[in-house]
């Protein structure tokens, strides 16, 4: 009777034990705060936001043109894409493509256009270049156009202008105003020769080289 008495107490002592150990590491351990992960939304009122899109748009079997972008802002009541970093591809009946780079873009639902905007580089096939502050492609008349100043380049002739329009491949353009071009000799040095007013009557003037 007295061993079971003595366990008994031996084993009540081991349970404080353990209890009071317990409550000792419960309430002494201090946890390190966690700050809460911040996310970085977008300040943006569109009824959607898709990170590294890639869009595209085809008449029947023609490819009219594909663009990949950073981000794409979706606005359903104004009809249009808004979209950053963009890369672009414009193509013509032929399947010969103009690649630019901008760095915002804007699909218009409404206009049928597609604007690329912020240091706008085009290049074509044959290495004819467009820079310009924005470019616009009007997916209705195959056109691309600025009422910004352009500078296109080919070989050694480097036209500047305004009121631009041309021929999605960039082998036939018109200037509306300000029209200068500078054609570069062999030896570096160079000749230059204004064209007052436009290119013409309206009619497109085509590259060569």
């Amino acid at each position: 009777m007295i061993k079971f008495k003595v366990l008994k107490g031996l084993f009540l002592f081991i349970l404080l034990a353990m209890i009071a150990i317990s409550s000792f590491y419960v309430f002494s351990y201090q946890r390190v705060p966690v700050s809460p992960v911040k996310s970085n939304p977008l300040d943006t009122h569109a009824d959607i936001v898709i990170n590294d899109v890639e869009l595209t748009e085809s008449s029947g079997n023609q490819l009219l043109w594909s663009l990949t972008a950073r981000t794409a802002e979706i606005f359903n009541d104004q009809k249009e894409t808004r979209l950053s970093d963009v890369h672009a591809r414009f193509f013509d009946d032929q399947g010969k493509a103009l690649s630019l780079t901008g760095k915002e873009g804007l699909k218009s639902d409404i206009t049928k256009t597609v604007t690329i905007t912020g240091n706008v580089v085009a290049v074509n096939e044959d290495g004819v270049k467009l820079q310009a502050h924005q470019l616009v492609y009007d997916t209705t008349t195959g056109l691309i156009s600025s009422k910004d100043p352009v500078t296109l380049e080919k070989g050694r002739t480097i036209t500047t202008g305004e009121a631009f329009e041309a021929k999605v491949d960039a082998k036939a353009f018109k200037f509306g105003r300000n029209v200068k071009t500078i054609i570069l000799s062999q030896d570096e040095n160079s000749s230059s020769f204004n064209i007052n007013g436009s290119t013409g009557d309206g009619r497109f003037v085509g590259i060569t080289d």
